[in-house]
């Protein structure tokens, strides 16, 4: 994803940051996938984020990762897209209010890192615990236990097994 990330930004450097087409002349389409294919992937360390402080043991982290996620859940994007468009304008001066595709993408980002922690949870529930408890029993500290243990498991993308018939 970080080479993703650097052919998307170097695509918009070589359209609109070197004298190229702005945001206003891009087309309904291109704006469209640049918005989503950006906030794929500026929302996904975030929500990864959010999904290990929704397991974390301290109580604030915690609290707060579960009402983001709640909260953010609950409002439909439509919602923080006008949001972002009109009452921004109010609460912050218009010298230092970001431009409008900005706004869009950092209301994007916002509401799909809420669901890709949701989807990184149930990653994380999938794992069993046995796996942290070796690792424990190894002598793994606990950040080399997410990082090589329960992350890999939790992110990767696995296939149903079909059950094959007894005969």
């Amino acid at each position: 994803w970080l080479v993703a990330l650097i052919l998307l930004v170097g695509a918009y450097l070589a359209l609109a940051g070197f004298g190229g087409v702005g945001w206003e002349g891009w087309g309904g389409l291109q704006l469209n996938l640049f918005l989503t294919v950006a906030g794929i992937m500026f929302a996904f360390p975030l929500g990864l984020l959010l999904a290990m402080g929704r397991r974390s043991s301290l109580p604030v982290i915690r609290t707060i990762s579960v009402g983001y996620i709640e909260f953010v859940r609950g409002v439909p994007l439509i919602t923080l897209l006008l949001a972002g468009a009109f009452a921004l304008g109010f609460l912050i001066p218009s010298d230092l209010r970001p431009g409008l595709v900005t706004r869009m993408l950092i209301a994007i980002t916002l509401f799909e890192a809420a669901y890709i922690a949701e989807v990184v949870r149930g990653g994380f529930q999938a794992v069993p615990h046995g796996q942290v408890e070796a690792a424990q029993a190894v002598g793994l500290a606990p950040w080399k236990t997410m990082r090589l243990i329960v992350l890999p498991q939790a992110l990767r993308r696995e296939e149903p097994h079909q059950q094959r018939p007894v005969v």
